[in-house]
């Protein structure tokens, strides 16, 4: 079954999140995983902790499965006063100590997870476990599209949706199951380059044909536009997209740098992420044409 993961420190803006996630997944036809990852003792630490260290995990352990029913409990309330002509989703709870990305990727691996869903929390959230350096940390590993969203966004589906793309090849198949997801609330998709130079006439008519053939052909042409943005700073082209025109989610392509670039200059979608207006899709730049979720 097609599932939304939701992962959640329990913060207000995770609580918003959660609720966000739940109003997508009935439109999706998606069930909801509600996920905490706390701290976990390390070996050294394990070989001869004392007795406190020992109950302090524990009680991690206790907190974090309470405070997931807790929240399911809220999010089944909220289901119980949808119409019973709404799809209502199962909503299930995942709790386990130690890495955030790799209790992600297991879970990737075992079920059929479309993406996760994560709030953005500032550097000023200094007491919670998942704060920027985690979400930087989840855009960056995460085997699965990521959606961050801003805190008190309300859901009210996606009409136009921006994708951010260096028109690389391996694009037009993340364009295929974002089309998936644009059937879904019958959005536009408005494909966007940021460059220097705009496309020309040509080039903008071919890039327009690659996106309709194959799986995006059919009877009910879909609603694909392209837009050419010229600026030679990426992050402010898109941007300008983001205040000036009415789209409703941005999706971007998330591509690994090596050390240098790490040290030196930060991603574009990290900057993006850090002052986001809009909820970003975020899908991994490293990942297999099978592996793409199927909207």
């Amino acid at each position: 079954m097609k599932t939304i993961l939701v992962l959640t420190d329990f913060t207000l803006k995770d609580d918003h999140a959660a609720h966000y996630a739940l109003k997508l997944a009935q439109q999706l036809k998606a069930n909801v995983l509600l996920c905490n990852v706390y701290p976990e003792m390390s070996t050294d630490m394990a070989s001869g902790k004392p007795v406190f260290i020992n109950e302090m995990y524990d009680n991690l352990e206790t907190q974090s499965k309470n405070d997931l029913s807790e929240l399911a409990g809220r999010l089944k309330k909220q289901l119980a006063k949808v119409t019973d002509t709404w799809f209502k989703p199962e909503i299930t709870q995942y709790s386990k100590g130690g890495s955030l990305t790799g209790a992600i990727n297991e879970l990737v691996a075992g079920r059929n997870i479309l993406m996760a869903v994560i709030a953005m929390h500032s550097a000023d959230d200094f007491f919670t476990f998942f704060n920027i350096d985690h979400a930087s940390e989840i855009i960056e590993k995460a085997n699965c599209p990521v959606l961050v969203l801003p805190y008190q966004l309300p859901f009210l589906g996606f009409n136009k949706i921006a994708f951010a793309s260096d028109l690389d090849h391996h694009n037009m198949n993340i364009l295929k199951s974002l089309y998936g997801l644009s059937k879904h609330f019958d959005a536009e998709i408005l494909i966007t380059h940021v460059g220097v130079t705009p496309l020309g006439r040509v080039s903008e008519a071919y890039i327009i044909k690659q996106c309709l053939q194959d799986e995006l052909t059919g009877t009910k042409p879909p609603k694909i536009q392209y837009r050419s943005i010229q600026n030679k700073n990426v992050v402010e082209g898109l941007d300008w997209l983001a205040e000036h025109t009415d789209i409703d989610l941005m999706v971007l392509v998330h591509r690994k740098r090596n050390i240098f670039q790490k040290l030196f200059k930060r991603s574009i979608t990290k900057k993006l992420a850090s002052h986001r207006i809009k909820p970003m899709l975020v899908f991994p730049g490293h990942h297999k044409n099978e592996s793409l979720p199927l909207f």
